[in-house]
């Protein structure tokens, strides 16, 4: 309840049939009856009664909703949750100030070293991860390919190797999309493919 009134839409109203409405969620048959329920001084009626599923309640001993989807956007709704990706919070990381001398000086900070970007779960999902468990199954699995521009591709090194030796290495090995090409020109099977 808020503000004396119910957040997920209730008493709902009475309908002669299920129907669905414009955005595709269920309006399911509530038939006018005298039957009433009398729960906390209030009398309830069929406005008030949740959608279940019989079979569900008597097999789990607990209340399951159960709602049907109809449209497209109820299934992104419903699966948005599971291909999303982790959460993640970014923090900045800074020491304590002190009211010595050495503070009244300004320091020069890297905001680079302090920034962080870290991802955050909570503690079942650790302990499903170091069982090994699945998170959740995919048919199958999706790879994001990376393209490039010809001679524009990316290429990582450390800041103490010498520009020749990363010139060198960068020469040898080829990206993703540099490998496929190669492929589509050695095998002719794989030009049927798009990458």
């Amino acid at each position: 309840m808020k503000g004396s009134k119910c957040t997920k839409n209730f008493p709902k109203k009475y309908c002669s049939s299920t129907m669905f409405d414009d955005c595709g969620f269920p309006i399911y048959r509530r038939r006018k009856t005298k039957h009433t329920v009398k729960v906390r001084n209030t009398e309830l009626d069929n406005q008030w009664v949740v959608p279940y599923n019989r079979d569900l309640l008597v097999r789990y001993q607990c209340h399951i909703n159960i709602e049907i989807c109809k449209n497209g956007r109820c299934m992104k709704y419903l699966f948005k949750y599971c291909l999303k990706g982790h959460d993640r919070a970014t923090v900045m990381v800074q020491s304590e100030k002190r009211n010595d001398q050495q503070s009244s000086e300004k320091k020069i900070q890297n905001e680079i070293k302090t920034y962080l970007d870290g991802r955050y779960i909570c503690g079942p999902e650790v302990a499903h991860r170091i069982f090994g468990f699945d998170v959740h199954h995919r048919s199958m699995s999706v790879e994001r390919l990376p393209f490039h521009l010809e001679n524009g591709k990316y290429v990582t090194f450390k800041s103490t190797d010498s520009l020749d030796y990363i010139c060198q290495q960068a020469a040898k090995r080829n990206s993703k999309l540099e490998a496929f090409f190669q492929l589509c020109q050695e095998n002719v099977d794989a030009r049927k493919y798009i990458y």
